[in-house]
């Protein structure tokens, strides 16, 4: 028997599978910082003028589909500084790439949540009414 919290998952996964798929290279300048900080990872790329925007992306896994931020370099690439290559060749979906003057660079915190909001209402209220555990720990 499916879980509510199971159905929601896969719903995100259903949305997540119809995004473009796009190839991220390894990460430029050394180590991944394997931390849970990919809002704010991406965005200090850019204000360091290492990218040259911020990608909001969704990571596709065999069972879950979290929500990620990585980067653009200046040659159209992508990157991601928080896993790096030990997620390369994992499944990424391209959401919508935000430039360095967009004003939701200014709270990571927000973005996320906003992102996190959003994969969690692809379900409807019934279901989201009958999950009882932390929305925000899903993505």
């Amino acid at each position: 028997m499916q879980t509510p919290k199971s159905m929601i998952t896969k719903n995100a996964m259903k949305w997540a599978e119809t995004l473009k798929k796009i190839e991220v290279i390894n990460v430029p300048d050394g180590m991944p910082l394997m931390n849970a900080r990919c809002h704010f990872n991406s965005i200090n790329q850019v204000k360091l003028g290492k990218a040259v925007a911020v990608v909001e992306a969704i990571l596709v896994g065999d069972k879950k589909a979290t929500a990620h931020y990585i980067n653009m370099d200046s040659n159209g690439e992508y990157y991601d500084i928080t896993l790096g290559w030990s997620w390369a060749g994992s499944d990424y979906r391209l959401i919508r790439i935000i430039s360095a003057d967009n004003e939701e660079l200014r709270d990571a915190s927000e973005m996320l949540s906003n992102l996190k909001l959003k994969m969690y209402k692809l379900s409807s209220k019934q279901l989201r009414f009958l999950h009882l555990g932390d929305q925000w720990d899903l993505f």
